[in-house]
């Protein structure tokens, strides 16, 4: 509760040392695992490697756990963006492909999780449409839309949007 309570009062660096010791202590939730990496995430020790532990173990513990498929996911995705220009070409093409692959998973399982978790479409969309598949992009921001209008949540439905708008110039329903 104390972890939370830090965290919830944006003192990550603090929240970050409760939840390791809960976590050292024997306290085995979920929740535990990926607190503790949104809050690592927010601190300069940020660590991506410790993070994609904690999201694995939240998942282990939980396999339900829409929030961390989705951060993990988040952390594949990011990955494949930088230029490797000190990989050969091929190689970073089978790199990201791999990372893109994971990432894919990642969104699906939270999808499978929370089907009314629009975010994770949006960035399934982004994904396959780096993928060139476009038809099927174009679905999962249509989906993902319709999610955000159905919860009224008009943030993500302007984030959908401009997605649509980007890519698609146009778009129709």
């Amino acid at each position: 509760k104390r972890a939370l309570a830090k965290h919830d009062l944006k003192m990550y660096a603090l929240a970050l040392e409760d939840y390791s010791k809960a976590i050292k202590h024997g306290c085995n939730h979920a929740n535990a695992y990926y607190n503790r990496a949104v809050a690592r995430w927010n601190t300069e020790s940020y660590s991506l490697s410790d993070n994609i532990d904690d999201f694995k173990q939240a998942i282990k513990i939980d396999p339900n756990h829409d929030s961390s498929y989705y951060n993990l996911g988040l952390i594949y995705k990011s990955q494949y963006l930088p230029d490797w220009k000190y990989l050969p070409h091929s190689d970073r093409q089978r790199e990201t492909q791999r990372l893109r692959l994971k990432a894919i998973d990642c969104f699906k399982n939270a999808i499978r999780s929370n089907p009314k978790f629009a975010r994770a479409y949006v960035r399934l969309g982004e994904i396959k449409y780096d993928m060139e598949l476009t038809k099927e992009a174009k679905h999962d921001f249509i989906k993902a839309l319709s999610l955000a209008e159905q919860a009224n949540d008009r943030k993500i439905e302007k984030e959908i949007r401009e997605a649509l708008k980007s890519r698609y110039n146009s778009y129709s329903r």
